[in-house]
């Protein structure tokens, strides 16, 4: 099969195209012949071994798992003698991130039938499917962390992203008012996803609005915290779901003085998670929002784009 490996850490061109035999499942697995993954900023952190302390769990040295990838979009070619969850020729989706090994850059991957993947939403492409998991299940843990109501006002920073967009989308769904900020570029896409009113974060939009929300979710890791306190109503919570040291400490003294309410910290990622996703994007209420879709072989060119930030939603990868 063919499969891209992480050798060592470094830049996208440390990224490798190779062959490598089919792994057979265990029964309780399942193998996936995998038609569709997707370039996630978790992705190209790990490949680039950043942030260093993350290296204590991924490697020290090098990465500790060979063929990277955190998410798919596939079908099922072979089921193990216990398996019952599924069957051969089922069309699921989902992550196969630390817990499993990694490993959606490549043909086929075994999963255990109780992993966090589900079947696909009808009609929708295995490029669509791939892109949603990561996105779509962060959004939805910080979302239920915020204890998002309907009436409030949001400020989303960051919309555009790959999980900026399922944030606004599922913040729609709750019935809140959205502000929503991105590159000039792609405010259009972020009214189409239903954002009340959009700004753009390259200006002083924000810092000069006399604005105030219930809730703030910080996708891109950018604007001081000391600004968002000004943005926050009395109790307001603050998101922050990408923070580098200097946010999370700030946000985390605000909180110690009662200033604002914070969440932050890692995504987790489960199957119900994954049934909620299903659901919303059967129902209508999400959908992908897909950058462009580049063949495995150019896997390199889209850990570049994605590093860079300069791209709207999410690069997928097709492997037909």
């Amino acid at each position: 099969m063919k499969a891209i490996v992480c050798p060592a850490y470094g830049g996208p061109e440390v990224l490798q195209l190779t062959q490598l035999p089919i792994p057979q499942p265990a029964p309780n697995e399942v193998l996936v012949q995998i038609k569709a993954t997707a370039v996630t900023a978790a992705d190209w952190r790990l490949r680039a071994g950043q942030p260093a302390a993350a290296r204590l769990f991924f490697g020290l040295t090098k990465p500790k798992y060979r063929i990277p990838g955190g998410i798919f979009a596939g079908t099922v070619v072979a089921a193990g003698a216990s398996v019952a969850r599924y069957k051969t020729g089922d069309n699921v989706y989902g992550s196969c991130a630390l817990q499993y090994g990694f490993g959606a850059y490549a043909e086929y991957k075994t999963l255990p039938e109780d992993g966090v993947f589900c079947p696909m939403p009808k009609d929708m492409s295995f490029t669509d499917a791939a892109t949603l998991p990561f996105g779509g299940m962060t959004a939805l843990h910080f979302v239920q962390a915020a204890q998002l109501k309907a009436g409030e006002r949001v400020l989303i920073s960051g919309a555009s992203g790959a999980v900026g967009n399922m944030i606004l989308q599922l913040a729609k769904y709750h019935g809140a008012h959205i502000t929503a900020t991105a590159n000039t570029h792609n405010l259009l896409l972020l009214q189409q996803l239903g954002a009340d009113k959009v700004m753009s974060y390259t200006g002083n939009e924000l810092a000069t609005c006399n604005d105030q929300y219930d809730v703030i979710f910080d996708t891109a890791g950018k604007t001081p915290v000391s600004l968002y306190k000004k943005k926050l109503k009395p109790g307001g919570r603050l998101v922050l779901v990408a923070a580098d040291i200097g946010q999370m400490m700030g946000g985390m003294l605000l909180a110690m003085r009662g200033k604002l309410k914070l969440s932050a910290g890692m995504a987790r990622e489960t199957y119900d998670h994954m049934r909620e996703l299903t659901r919303l994007a059967n129902e209508g209420y999400v959908r992908a929002v897909v950058d462009q879709i580049m063949p495995l072989e150019a896997i390199a060119e889209a850990h570049r784009l994605t590093q860079s930030g300069q791209k709207t939603g999410t690069i997928a990868i097709s492997f037909t």
